[in-house]
């Protein structure tokens, strides 16, 4: 439900708020706030809006010990819909991604 919401006010306009309260609960795990975030980025984010949140989205996607390892995965995509790394064999030609 709250992924919902957030995803709802990125797309009302309130990109900001919703990207942070997405990328907070992709922190803690939530499958769904991963599906929302990857589908607004696709279809209608500004993908510069994303920029403040990768660091924390990294952290995810090169974490060993992060559970549920789907969202780990679906981090590596978002972060591939954000032009960063720029391909996916990027994301395994350095140790951060192993």
């Amino acid at each position: 439900m709250a992924a919902a919401a957030a995803e709802a006010l990125c797309y009302l306009g309130e990109v900001d708020e919703g990207l942070r309260v997405l990328v907070s609960l992709i922190e803690n795990g939530n499958e769904q706030a991963c599906s929302a975030l990857e589908g607004f980025l696709k279809n209608a984010g500004p993908v510069e809006a994303i920029k403040p949140h990768l660091p924390a989205l990294r952290a995810i996607a090169a974490s060993n010990d992060f559970e549920p390892k789907v969202v780990r995965f679906a981090a590596r995509s978002i972060l591939l819909d954000a032009g960063e790394p720029k391909t996916t064999f990027d994301l395994y030609k350095t140790e951060r991604w192993e």
